[in-house]
């Protein structure tokens, strides 16, 4: 069934709406309130009052608090353990969501109870806002814009019908497909191979070993999405071979595209774990061009597109990236090696490329290895990223490690 959850004092109307969207498509919609202030226009099947029980109070004493956000997070834990008992008992096949801050926060709160795979849809106007931050968000959201904030017209009603379709969809993918959560994969971070090409030889290589693999997109801001999986276990093996996302603190402060975080997942888990500096000659700038520091306009430039505008890594920085990489990889334990191919590591340093620099990779080893712990290895490889025998070695050594 389709688990809604939402405000029925604010959004009871809109919540009536999917609820018969729902029903419509032949599926059974379940609701549940987590309203607080005013009376809800519908009864739901887990009302309010049993929502605030589950929270370990009455409703009329979250009423007395006299704090809107305290209430919201009572009434959110009470949903949340009754979400988790409703996915445990097999009853739950799609989570969904409606509202504003007030109905995302509460869903976000909620969704935290259902492993990865499991449909997670919201409604919502809080859509592409930076409300959505990476650290509070399933990976596996679907995001529905809701533009109208207040009460039923064309537009929302067409966004309704849309949300309900897709949990609809999804809910019969999940019970025909079963979990994801209990499957591990190897994964490796690249980007498009007009910049990496290693994923081409080594993804083939590593299936062949009856390994799943997924490669997740750096450029295209999936570095916290891989951390994310590392970090719950779906991860038996982790290739970090492109460090475009990786970059020191203060280029990330000041908006470059960045996963401060990368790695350290992996090393916390002590999982198998492979290092190489792919793509240390660019970092991002993902904002409009013109809002770009003024002391970046100065140094080479690429446009990759209308999205994505790609700056040289200076040697200074490079040199911090790797002092960041051995910082990391130090604090583990597990089997870590940091692979390098001295002739470059992307197709934007080849020699008759804008980014040519040989000195940048040599700057990079060094400072590695003035700063690695012995126990990390470190392998030198009289190669460039691009070439065939890059992946091979990477797989020869993935193989001896896992």
């Amino acid at each position: 069934m389709i688990v809604t959850v939402g405000t029925l004092d604010t959004k009871g109307d809109k919540i009536a709406y999917l609820k018969q969207a729902i029903e419509e498509k032949g599926d059974m919609a379940f609701v549940i309130d987590c309203g607080v202030i005013g009376e809800p226009c519908f009864e739901a099947d887990i009302p309010r009052e049993k929502v605030a029980e589950s929270a370990g109070m009455s409703l009329s004493k979250i009423r007395a608090i006299g704090s809107e956000a305290e209430a919201i997070r009572l009434m959110a834990k009470g949903a949340f353990k009754i979400v988790k008992e409703l996915y445990a008992n097999g009853k739950l096949g799609c989570l969904l969501g409606i509202g504003g801050t007030m109905g995302t926060f509460l869903f976000l709160s909620i969704a935290e109870a259902l492993p990865f795979g499991v449909p997670k849809v919201i409604v919502c106007t809080t859509a592409f806002s930076p409300y959505l931050r990476s650290e509070l968000v399933p990976v596996d959201l679907i995001v529905i814009p809701d533009i109208s904030v207040w009460g039923l017209d064309i537009l929302s009603e067409r966004s309704l019908n849309i949300a309900a379709a897709i949990a609809c969809g999804t809910s019969k993918i999940f019970r025909e497909d079963g979990p994801i959560q209990e499957l591990r994969f190897i994964g490796i971070d690249t980007l498009g191979t007009s910049a990496l090409k290693y994923v081409i030889w080594l993804k083939p290589l590593l299936e062949k070993l009856g390994k799943r693999v997924i490669a997740f997109h750096s450029g295209g801001g999936h570095g916290w999405t891989f951390e994310w999986f590392v970090k719950n276990g779906l991860i038996e093996g982790v290739l970090h071979l492109c460090v475009l996302d990786l970059i020191p603190q203060n280029l990330s402060k000041l908006g470059f595209l960045s996963t401060q975080k990368k790695l350290e997942a992996a090393v916390e888990q002590g999982i198998p774990l492979i290092v190489a500096p792919g793509d240390i000659c660019e970092i991002v700038w993902p904002k409009p061009p013109d809002e770009l520091p003024a002391k970046f306009k100065r140094r080479k430039s690429r446009q990759h597109n209308d999205l994505v505008l790609s700056i040289e890594r200076s040697l200074r920085e490079a040199a911090q990236t790797a002092e960041l990489i051995a910082t990391k990889l130090n604090k583990g334990n597990g089997p870590r090696v940091v692979v390098i191919p001295k002739k470059g590591c992307s197709t934007w340093d080849l020699s008759d490329q804008l980014f040519y620099n040989p000195k940048r990779i040599k700057v990079f080893a060094e400072a590695l290895k003035a700063k690695i712990n012995p126990d990390v290895k470190v392998i030198e490889l009289d190669c460039h990223i691009n070439d065939k025998s890059f992946a091979e070695e990477v797989f020869n050594l993935y193989s001896s490690l896992s």
